[in-house]
């Protein structure tokens, strides 16, 4: 669930096996924060997409196939 907090932050736990190395636990830690870094760069050209959206639908349905 992905969630600001009211005081601007994001949460997030790792819950690993007992056992995982600190490495391990560091590696898994960067992979997601790499995962929520990606999802936010693909949202911030959300709203443009929204915008130009019905103007390639028109675009589309003019140009032959």
């Amino acid at each position: 669930q992905f969630r600001i907090g009211d005081d601007g932050f994001e949460r997030m736990l790792v819950v690993a096996p007992l056992g995982t190395s600190p490495a391990r636990a560091g590696r898994i830690s960067q992979r997601l924060l790499e995962i929520e870094t990606y999802r936010l760069m693909a949202l911030r050209g959300l709203p443009v997409a929204k915008e130009l959206g019905p103007m390639l639908a028109r675009a589309e349905v003019r140009c032959p196939a």
